[in-house]
Parts: structure tokens; sequence; C-alpha cells
């Protein structure tokens, strides 16, 4: 059985009122803005995709580092992740 430390469950638990918090304050905030025009909206989800798309994005990162790196040198696996990511990047952009 996995033995937990008494500071990683307390840190789990800020982590988690935190975000409640916030999505708490989300809400409120849509609530209070009942009408909201197409531009903003449009920013809104923008911002949020993009959001959705770096997480993505950076959890996936390490992993195709440490498998490029075990073919390629560390520049030419730093450079070939980082091209490869904005042109992905950029591709989801339009």
């Amino acid at each position: 059985m996995t033995s937990f430390a008494s500071s990683d469950i307390w840190l789990a638990f800020i982590m988690t009122l935190v975000a409640a918090i916030s999505t708490f304050m989300g809400a409120m905030t849509s609530l209070y803005f009942r009408k909201v025009n197409q531009v903003t909206l449009s920013v809104i989800l923008g911002f949020a995709a993009g959001i959705m798309i770096y997480t993505a994005f950076m959890k996936l990162m390490p992993d195709s580092i440490s498998i490029l790196s075990s073919q390629l040198s560390y520049a030419q696996t730093k450079i070939t992740s980082t091209v490869w990511f904005l042109s992905v990047s950029f591709c989801c952009i339009l």
C-alpha cells in the first residue's frame, strides 16, 4: 500500500480548493454578465481552447523528447521537438 506524507495531502487539498474557488468565481461571473456579445465570447472560447491545446502538448512534450533523445543528439532533439510543436500549433490555429 502506498504511503502518503501529510504535506502531499495538504497540497492536494489546497489545489482542489483553488480549483473549486476558481470554478465558483467563473460561474458567478457568468451569472453577473447575462448577455455577452459574440466578440467577447469568441475571445473567451479562443483563450480556453489555447490553454487546452497548450496543456495537451506540454503533457506530451517530455515523452517525445525522451524518445527522440535516444535517436538524436541533444541539440537536434530540442530543435526537432520545438519545430514540430510550433508547426502543429500553427496548423491548429488555422
